[in-house]
C-alpha cells in the first residue's frame, strides 16, 4: 500500500513534515531524563533488595561480600531486562539509546559497590541536614550500661554524620530534571520572540519530564516502606524466614540503605520515606494554581466553580460548569506556564519549609510529618485504584492515557508499549478491504486522532480510495496541535483533507476538548447542547445525535456502501 513519505503505519514521524529542531531538543531531554530514570531505577531496587536482605541473611553477617553479591545481582537483571525488552521493543527504542541505558546501569551498579554511599563520613558543616544520617562509629558501644542521649553519642563521637545516598540521588536527579526543563524552556522562549509560536508544547514537556522523576522517586519510596513494613510485621510474628523485629543488619554489610538504629536515632523511618511528599506537594499546589488562574477573567471566566451534582436539576448551572471546563482546557495556553511556575515557587517555599520542621523542630514534628505523608499517600494510591468508578477520577486518567499511550516512546526502552501502531493498521486495513475502496471512518475523541492519523498515510490518489472521515469530540486542535504542533502541524491536517474525500468534524461548546478543526468553514457542524430533550451530554453521546446520523446515513448511500448483515 502506498504511503505518504514512505513512513509505516503508526511511524513516531507523521506525515506532516520533516522533523524539527525544536522536536530534536524536546527528543535529547526525554532520553537524558530517561537516563536518570534508569539510574533511579537501579537504586531504589537495590534500596528494596537490601530492605529485604537486612532480614534475611544480612541480620547474620556482617561481611560487606553480601552487599556487594546484592548490588551485583540488582544490576544483572537490571541489565538483562533493558536488554530482553529491547530486544522485544527494537523498532520504538534505537540501539544507541538501549546502550546508553545498559551503561548508566552498570556505572552505577559499580559505583555502588566501590564507593559504599552508606558508609561515607560527612563532617562539612555546610551540607544540609536532610543529606545526612547519624551512624556508628568505630567507637560505638552497642551495651552501654547507661542508654546516653543522642547528643551525648554525638559529643562522644560514637555516632557521626554519614551520607543519605538514596535521599541525595533522588533530590540531585530531581534538580537536575528541573535544570533540564528549565532549559527548553528558556531555549522556547527566546524563539517565542522571533517566531511567535507558543510556548506551551515546551511546558507541556517540561512538566511531563519532571513528573516522570516525581513519580517514581514517590512510588519507588512508598514501595520501599510498604516492604519494609511487611517484614516487620512478619518478623514480630515469627513468620519464618524473616529475623525478629528488632534485628537489623550488620552496618558493614549494606552498601546502600542508611544507618537506622532506635537507640541513638529518634526518627524510627529514613527520610527516604517521605519522599513521596514532593509528588503529593507539587501536584496539590499545580491544581490549586490551575484552579486560581480559571477563576480570573483572564482564565476560564467563571467566578465559582462547577457543581456536577447539579447537572440533572439544574441543567442551566450544569451547562455552565461544562463551559467553564471548556474553558480551563482551551485555555492552556495561557494558564500552564503561569500554573507551573507558581506550582514551582511554592513547593520549593514548602520543602524548605518542611525540611525546617522535621530536621529543627521536635520528634513529634518527625512523626506527624511521617503520618501525614503516608496517609496522604495512600489515599492518592486508593483513589487511583479504583479511579475507574469515580467519574471526575476516571475521565482525567483516561484522556492522560490515551494521550501519553499514542506515542511510541523512543527514549527510554523499559517504556510501555505504544497502541497506535496495531490500531492504525488495522484502520488502513479495513480501508483496503472495504467495498470498492470506499468507507465512511468515524472516529470519536481519541478515536478521531487515530482515524486522521491513519487517513494521512493514505495514498494521496483520489481514485484509489473514496473515505469520508467523519471526526467528533475530536481534541486534534485542542491538544494534540497545542502540546505537539510538530506533528500536528498545518502539512498534517492538509494530508488529512487531500487523502480524504470529505472531512466533518462535530463538536459542541460544552465539550471540554472538542474544537473547530477549520474554523469559518462548512467541515466543523456545532451539535446543540443540552440536546432536545433536555439532557447534557457534554463529551459524550455523539452518535445520537440527529446531525451526525444522518449525514454518516447520507454518506454511506451516497458510497454504495453494502452494510453488514446482522447474525441472528
Amino acid at each position: 500500500m502506498s504511503q505518504q513519505k514512505n513512513q509505516p503505519p503508526g511511524s513516531d514521524v507523521a506525515a506532516g513534515g520533516p522533523r524539527r529542531w525544536d522536536e530534536s531538543r524536546t527528543r535529547f531531554a526525554s532520553v537524558a531524563v530517561g537516563l536518570v530514570l534508569t539510574f533511579l531505577t537501579y537504586l531504589w531496587l537495590l534500596a528494596i533488595a537490601e530492605t529485604i536482605g537486612r532480614r534475611l541473611f544480612l541480620g547474620v553477617t556482617s561481611s560487606p561480600a553480601a552487599g556487594r553479591v546484592i548490588a551485583a545481582g540488582v544490576g544483572i537483571s537490571l541489565l538483562a531486562a533493558i536488554a530482553l525488552r529491547h530486544r522485544l521493543a527494537a523498532a520504538a527504542c534505537p540501539w544507541w539509546v538501549s546502550c546508553l541505558h545498559l551503561l548508566s546501569v552498570a556505572i552505577a551498579a559499580v559505583g555502588v559497590i566501590v564507593y559504599r554511599p552508606a558508609h561515607r563520613r560527612i563532617d562539612a558543616s555546610w551540607v544540609p541536614s536532610i543529606f545526612t544520617t547519624y551512624g556508628p562509629t568505630a567507637a560505638y558501644d552497642p551495651d552501654p550500661v547507661t542508654v546516653p542521649s543522642r547528643a551525648e553519642l554525638i559529643a562522644s563521637r560514637q555516632v557521626a554524620p554519614y551520607l543519605d545516598a538514596m535521599t541525595t540521588t533522588a533530590l540531585l536527579a530531581l534538580a537536575t530534571t528541573l535544570l533540564i526543563a528549565l532549559a527548553l524552556v528558556v531555549i522556547a522562549w527566546w524563539e517565542e520572540r522571533s517566531t511567535n509560536r507558543p510556548t506551551t508544547a515546551a511546558w507541556g514537556s517540561a512538566l511531563g519530564l519532571v513528573s516522570s522523576v516525581v513519580l517514581l522517586v514517590g512510588v519507588a519510596s512508598l514501595l520501599r516502606l510498604f516492604v519494609d513494613n511487611v517484614l516487620s510485621y512478619m518478623s514480630g510474628h515469627d513468620v519464618a524466614p524473616w529475623g525478629g523485629p528488632n534485628r537489623y543488619a550488620p552496618y558493614s554489610a549494606r552498601l546502600l540503605l542508611p544507618p537506622l538504629r532506635t537507640d541513638y536515632a529518634q526518627p524510627n523511618d529514613y527520610v527516604m520515606d517521605l519522599l513521596a511528599g514532593i509528588g503529593i506537594l507539587g501536584a496539590t499546589t499545580l491544581g490549586v494554581a490551575m484552579v486560581l488562574f480559571n477563576l480570573t477573567n483572564s482564565g476560564a471566566k467563571r467566578s465559582a466553580l462547577p457543581d456536577k451534582r447539579d447537572f440533572a436539576s439544574n441543567p442551566v448551572r450544569g451547562l455552565s460548569g461544562a463551559r467553564w471546563r471548556r474553558g480551563l482546557v482551551l485555555g492552556l495556553s495561557g494558564s500552564l506556564s503561569r500554573a507551573i511556575v507558581a506550582s514551582t515557587v511554592l513547593s520549593g517555599f514548602g520543602l524548605w519549609a518542611l525540611e525546617r520542621w522535621v530536621f529543627y523542630g521536635t520528634t513529634q514534628a518527625w512523626v506527624w510529618t511521617v503520618v501525614g505523608v503516608q496517609a496522604a499517600a495512600a489515599t492518592a494510591l486508593i483513589v487511583v485504584l479504583v479511579g475507574n468508578k469515580i467519574s471526575f477520577v476516571h475521565k482525567p486518567m483516561a484522556m492522560f492515557a490515551d494521550l501519553l499511550g499514542f506515542w511510541p516512546v523512543a527514549s527510554h526502552p523499559l517504556a510501555g508499549a505504544s497502541y497506535r501502531r496495531p490500531v492504525v493498521s488495522g484502520i488502513l486495513n479495513s480501508v483496503e478491504t472495504s467495498a470498492a475502496g470506499s468507507c465512511v471512518l468515524v472516529g470519536h475523541s481519541q478515536g478521531s486522532v487515530l482515524c486522521a492519523w491513519a487517513v494521512s498515510l493514505l495514498s494521496d490518489e483520489p481514485t484509489r480510495h473514496r473515505v469520508v472521515l467523519v471526526t467528533c469530540g475530536s481534541p486534534l486542535r485542542s491538544l494534540y496541535a497545542l502540546f505537539f504542533p510538530a506533528v500536528f502541524d498545518q502539512a498534517f491536517f492538509a494530508a488529512v483533507e487531500n487523502n480524504s474525500e470529505q472531512w466533518v468534524n462535530f463538536w459542541r461548546d460544552t465539550d471540554p476538548i472538542a474544537t473547530e478543526i477549520s474554523p469559518g468553514t462548512s467541515r466543523d457542524i456545532r451539535i446543540p447542547d443540552p440536546d432536545e430533550h433536555g439532557r447534557l451530554l457534554v463529551h459524550g453521546d455523539y452518535w445520537l445525535a440527529e446531525q451526525q446520523r444522518h449525514y454518516v446515513d447520507l454518506r454511506v448511500a451516497e458510497l454504495s456502501i453494502p452494510l453488514p448483515e446482522l447474525q441472528p
